[in-house]
């Protein structure tokens, strides 16, 4: 009887304190390895238990993102791994931990906690994630089943500070963001590796990855390095991440003939200086160079499955040479040189424009893209609203900030939602019957440009909703009320 009771008060404890489900079945030694780490760990976040297939799944990369997915009755949420907030140890249908994710609060990292020999115990373990844990060094086990390993935020200032990385030979994705390392180097046993991430580290310069031929996602965005080189072997490569570094020149990359994505931009006011050297990428599909002293747009015409073409921040002055991007779907010129819209007739698949903070004063070249539904023109010099007439499946339209007085050009457009026209100087509204089952903003020209309240009266009955208040993150817009 006492046995029964001390049983029922144990699986009382170990729901309440780990959070798990009381019907889940936790393999008695994994769940004892688990308290070992908790302890060494000294854990200052609940842990939340699942099983895998029932309670969660572990789904495939979206658009370069690793992510768990939890059902909570009818409802499923899907968080980044890097980005998961809470612990979280997911099991198998035979109660083994498979997936352990653990984060430190408030990140102290002033020791090295040693944790090998209870994560050993972790036979089954496929995915481990140690957040805000280490001061630099992380003495791992050799863990035969593991595929995905996260240590971001652990103060890494070499990768051979991990121990026993070389010998995790099935290793599939290694991800080390947010630390000091400064070399590329002691991966060269990892050769399963298809995913490595190391951005927001303190690297000069790509190298030593001769042996990773299988690798598909490469993330080095905010680091040091000067210079593209030494990726000849990476011909599996879909994915390649330079943000926020100090290259200049595009080069060295003939032999990335699978990839689909392709982001640059500097940290520095220089970048990129010239469009060059992309002819064999012809599966390249987003292109994104962005914060360069690029002058003109050229070298592009073999890049004919191109979806994305963001060349944010450049000195380029004149679109043109875009005619054979016709699977184009988003263009970003915004804060460049350019003062005209033309040349776009071949853009028939575009669905995103944006030219924020540019000369621009005339929309015009836009009638034949009819598939546009979202134009971006925050702060340019636009000051007439005109050409939109074709455009019948325009959704959202941003002149936040322009020169624009009068309200009009927005007839018979019907999927047309949102018009975000603050900060402007509008003194005159011209066919405001035609706005029917939209939002829109005007900010401090609302009350001025509204003064009849009969107006504001047919607005609302046409479901016109009228907003003041408008945001603005970058290349994209939001509003809020």
């Amino acid at each position: 009887m006492k046995k029964q009771i001390t049983l029922k008060i144990t699986i009382i404890l170990m729901v309440l304190i780990f959070n798990i489900p009381a019907n889940a079945a936790i393999n008695p030694k994994d769940m004892a390895a688990f308290k070992e780490i908790s302890k060494i760990l000294k854990l200052d976040m609940d842990t939340y238990f699942y099983e895998d297939g029932k309670d969660c799944k572990i789904i495939d990369p979206i658009e370069g993102q690793m992510a768990i997915e939890t059902q909570d009755k009818n409802e499923i949420d899907k968080t980044p791994i890097n980005n998961f907030a809470a612990n979280m140890a997911v099991t198998d249908k035979n109660g083994k931990i498979i997936s352990l994710m653990l984060r430190s609060r408030y990140g102290k990292q002033d020791s090295n906690p040693d944790i090998s020999i209870p994560l050993k115990k972790l036979d089954k373990l496929k995915l481990l994630k140690l957040r805000m844990f280490f001061n630099g060094k992380i003495n791992l086990p050799v863990m035969p089943e593991l595929k995905e390993l996260y240590l971001g935020n652990n103060r890494i200032k070499s990768i051979t500070d991990i121990n026993n990385i070389n010998k995790l030979n099935n290793l599939k994705i290694l991800s080390l963001p947010k630390n000091k390392i400064e070399k590329i180097v002691g991966l060269d046993r990892n050769k399963n590796l298809e995913r490595l991430e190391l951005d927001k580290n303190q690297i000069k310069k790509i190298e030593n990855l001769n042996t990773l031929k299988k690798l598909k996602y490469l993330d080095l965005q905010d680091n040091r390095i000067t210079k593209l080189e030494n990726l000849d072997n990476q011909t599996e490569l879909k994915y390649l991440n330079l943000e926020y570094n100090f290259i200049t020149k595009l080069e060295n990359l003939d032999n990335l003939r699978k990839l689909e994505f392709f982001i640059i931009s500097a940290s520095d006011k220089k970048g990129i200086s010239k469009i060059e050297g992309l002819s064999n990428l012809t599966r390249l599909k987003h292109l994104v160079l962005a914060w360069s002293s690029i002058k003109k747009i050229e070298n592009l015409d073999n890049l004919r499955k191109l979806e994305e073409l963001d060349l944010y921040q450049s000195k380029i002055s004149k679109l043109e040479k875009l005619d054979n991007l016709t699977h184009l779907k988003r263009l970003n010129i915004g804060m460049s040189k350019i003062k005209k819209l033309e040349n776009l007739d071949a853009l028939v698949n575009l669905e995103y424009l944006s030219f924020w903070r540019t000369p621009i004063t005339r929309l015009t070249g836009l009638e034949k893209l009819t598939n546009l539904r979202t134009i971006d023109g925050f702060e340019s010099n636009l000051n007439k609203i005109s050409g939109l007439s074709n455009l019948k499946k325009m959704e959202l339209v941003n002149f936040n900030g322009c020169n624009i007085s009068k309200l009009e050009g927005f007839d018979n457009l019907p999927n047309l939602k949102s018009i975000s026209l603050n900060e402007n100087h509008i003194t005159k509204v011209e066919n405001y019957k035609n706005l029917k089952n939209l939002t829109l903003w005007l900010g401090d020209s609302l009350e001025r440009t509204f003064e009849n309240k009969d107006a504001l009266k047919m607005l609302k009955r046409n479901g016109v909703a009228l907003r003041y208040t408008y945001v603005h993150d970058g290349s994209n817009f939001h509003y809020e009320e």
